[in-house]
């Protein structure tokens, strides 16, 4: 167990690193795995019980083929993106994310590509949202809503790449949209 607290604790936290993160359970914690200013591999590593799962900050991080669960509130996402500027291209690929909230987060900063995630929406939010970056790459995502209300988000990306992505289930809710992509693209 990571942290007993959800008001503090990560399981791991890296600044600056570059290397390998893998096999490791992260629980009952705020933040499970925090990836600031590295370009580590974050590999088949299982999180649950968290508000947030992986945090990428001004990262060349991959996330490849997590299990990431945050099912504990309607706060956080299974993966948050962020920089401070568009220099920084992680890689988000292959995750198995549940959540009662987003399951992919790109605020601010950064040029992500996101490929081949399966994002389950259990009385949730937004499968992927994306906001100010000049470029994103979204491709071959799977999201399922049980009762969600936007599968893929976008309020900012100018450039935006939205290939073969699927969304099915539920998005009961009058605002509901499956993909709102925006004027911008």
């Amino acid at each position: 167990r990571s942290s007993n607290d959800f008001d503090y604790g990560y399981g791991i936290y890296t600044i600056g690193q570059t290397g390998l993160v893998t096999g490791n359970k992260f629980s009952d914690a705020n933040i499970g795995l925090v990836l600031y200013e590295t370009e580590i591999t974050a590999f088949k590593n299982f999180l649950f019980n968290l508000r947030g799962g992986i945090a990428l900050v001004n990262s060349n991080s991959s996330v490849r083929k997590n299990e990431i669960f945050t099912l504990t509130e309607n706060i956080g996402s299974g993966i948050y993106i962020s920089a401070f500027d568009y220099s920084y291209r992680p890689t988000i690929d292959s995750n198995y994310i549940e959540t009662k909230s987003k399951g992919i987060d790109k605020s601010f900063g950064a040029r992500p590509i996101i490929i081949n995630n399966t994002i389950v929406l259990r009385n949730a939010n937004t499968g992927i949202k994306l906001s100010l970056a000049d470029t994103v790459d979204v491709f071959n995502n799977i999201i399922y809503s049980e009762n969600g209300v936007e599968a893929i988000y976008n309020s900012g990306a100018r450039y935006l790449q939205l290939f073969n992505n699927y969304a099915t289930g539920n998005f009961p809710f009058t605002v509901a949209h499956v993909f709102l992509v925006g004027s911008d693209n």
